[in-house]
């Protein structure tokens, strides 16, 4: 998406290149100043915004909201006729009616929120995301987990202060005391907190985490 952004803008800049070039050869050279430089700058700039207010905004494609861990695929009341006629033309014997599918939300969902100090600026997101998520999908099945620190939550600050049903996954941060502690510090994070899922057995490997 990034690079589609930067090559339509250098497109568009290359158009008003274009179109000032165009513009001065059209001139005599009487009346062409020399080396007029700042004017030029000055109409590729203008030509450029001319572009971008004119072009429409460009729509996103629709995209599946998270089919692999909060979608699955459900059978509804609709039986599949082509391929119920495509197992008898088959010869295969039909024990079970096939019915026609749909993407729906799955039966349960896991979503972990990893509420870590240098993520605080994105705590609110974080809250907001889980009302948004209840609010949409509703509480049936759904697990909400949150993973911070003891500190944390003796402050009452991130899951601690979520409005809504958060379980806490408690684990606790190995103090950096060295350089060497410091740059290993976030992978003993995760490898206590490998231990504290393990324990609790409460999270499933289809798990969707927003770190």
């Amino acid at each position: 998406m990034l690079a589609r952004a930067k090559r339509e803008r250098i497109v568009g800049n290359v158009d008003a290149l274009l179109a000032c070039l165009a513009d001065m050869h059209s001139r005599t050279p009487q009346q062409l100043e020399a080396n007029n430089f700042a004017a030029l700058r000055q109409t590729i700039a203008a030509r450029v915004q001319q572009l971008q207010a004119s072009k429409a905004p460009r729509r996103k494609p629709p995209r599946p909201f998270l089919k692999t861990t909060l979608g699955q695929r459900q059978d509804t009341s609709a039986i599949n006729v082509p391929r119920l006629v495509d197992l008898l033309a088959r010869g295969q014997a039909v024990r079970r009616l096939p019915y026609t599918p749909h993407q729906g939300w799955a039966h349960t969902a896991q979503v972990l929120l990893d509420y870590a100090e240098p993520l605080l600026p994105f705590w609110s997101d974080m809250h907001d995301l889980h009302q948004r998520l209840q609010r949409l999908r509703g509480l049936q099945g759904l697990a909400l987990l949150a993973w911070a620190s003891t500190a944390c939550y003796a402050a009452g600050a991130g899951p601690a202060a979520a409005p809504g049903a958060l379980k806490p996954l408690r684990f606790f941060s190995v103090p950096a005391t060295t350089p060497e502690a410091a740059q290993g510090r976030d992978v003993n994070r995760w490898v206590h907190a490998r231990r504290e899922i393990n324990k609790n057995r409460r999270v499933s490997r289809q798990s969707l985490m927003f770190s």
